[in-house]
């Protein structure tokens, strides 16, 4: 149940389980749940993995700190930790897991942030095209 990270060309096939729904939680936190399982995006250790959504589990919850450049940073409510992935991967898909939450962008010192820097966009789904030229 481990939640992986995959390019969009390589997730094709996997159809409406790369999909992730936003949900607003009363307390102001959100949750992601699964639009395929139901699932919700849970910590566990130093890791994430889907479960059962429950609205109050705080390794279910997630706060939004925006970056100025438009990104985001997602914060677990129960680890204090961040969600993290590697820039530079080797293979078609990329482990997503928990680091310590890196503040400000600082290359220099070794705690760039990049890696911790997440953009929300519309469902990637197949589409026919608008117009076709013969």
């Amino acid at each position: 149940k481990w939640v992986w990270g995959y390019t969009p060309f390589n997730s094709i096939e996997f159809g409406k389980a790369r999909q992730w729904r936003i949900l607003t939680r009363s307390n102001g936190k959100i949750s992601f749940q699964n639009v395929q399982t139901g699932t919700c995006m849970s910590a566990y250790k130093n890791g994430v993995i889907h479960l059962p959504c429950r609205e109050n589990n705080p390794s279910q919850l997630w706060n939004i700190n925006p970056f100025s450049n438009r990104a985001i940073q997602l914060q677990n409510e129960a680890t204090k930790t961040c969600l993290q992935t590697p820039v530079i991967r080797t293979k078609n898909f990329g482990n997503i897991f928990l680091a310590k939450c890196v503040t400000q962008q600082n290359p220099s010192s070794g705690n760039d942030n990049i890696s911790q820097q997440w953009v929300i966009t519309a469902p990637l789904t197949s589409t026919p095209p608008i117009f076709v030229i013969d």
